[in-house]
This record gives C-alpha cells, sequence and structure tokens, in this order.
C-alpha cells in the first residue's frame, strides 16, 4: 500500500517518529567524503611510518614471527575464457583452438593481476 502511494506522487509521513529517536548532535557532516581523505591519510600514514612503528611496539606479538600480507588472485578457470570470448567477435571465434583461448585467458589474467596489484599497497621493511 505504501509503496502504491508513493509511486503516485503522495508525499507520506515523514519524520512520524523522529521524536522518539534521540541522534547525537555533531558539527561534522555524515559523509567521509573518503576518496578525498583516503589518499590524504595514507600519506599521512607513509611521512609518519605508522606501520613500521606499529611493528616495532608489538614485539611479543605473534611470538616475535613477522607476518606479511600477501594477496592472491584466483585467476583461472571458465569465468576468464568466457570473458575472452565476450570480447571477441564472430569471426575471430571461428578460428579460435582451445590452445590460442587459453593463451589469450592467460594474457586476460595476468592484465587483470597487474591491475589488481596496483590497487594494493605492499610495505616491505
Amino acid at each position: 500500500m505504501a509503496a502504491k502511494k508513493a509511486s503516485e506522487g503522495v508525499k507520506q509521513d515523514e519524520g512520524k517518529y523522529k521524536h522518539t529517536v534521540d541522534l547525537p548532535k555533531t558539527s561534522f557532516g555524515m559523509r567521509a567524503n573518503s576518496l578525498v581523505r583516503e589518499p590524504e591519510l595514507q600519506k599521512l600514514w607513509d611521512e609518519n611510518q605508522v606501520f613500521k612503528r606499529v611493528v616495532e611496539r608489538n614485539d611479543g606479538l605473534l611470538q616475535n614471527y613477522k607476518v606479511h600480507y600477501v594477496p592472491g588472485w584466483d585467476c583461472h578457470g571458465l569465468p576468464i575464457e568466457l570473458k575472452v570470448l565476450q570480447s571477441l567477435d564472430r569471426d575471430a571465434r571461428k578460428d579460435l583452438t582451445p590452445i590460442k583461448l587459453r593463451e589469450k585467458a592467460a594474457k586476460f589474467a595476468k592484465s587483470t593481476v597487474k591491475t589488481q596489484m596496483a590497487s594494493f599497497k605492499v610495505i616491505y621493511w
């Protein structure tokens, strides 16, 4: 019923329960503006070597074993082959052999991994 009224352009009671919720009043905006702020924060963390200082302070963590994050990729199989096939026109598909398809899929996977790798921030000390 409410969807029908909304679709007909009838304005519903907005804020009907607004007085029942006690939300804090703040001076900052609700949106984080992360597209702008995130690169600024990462630059600040790099300049102050935050990750390095955290590792140095946590000597007893994991019994002194250093653990580095190494990203992995699941880039094999049917989804990549389908993506390659979708990018080809009919004439190119007719001349395609399984070996050529695998070569194109490998090339596509490597380029995708390269793109994903650029988006990761790997820190080595």
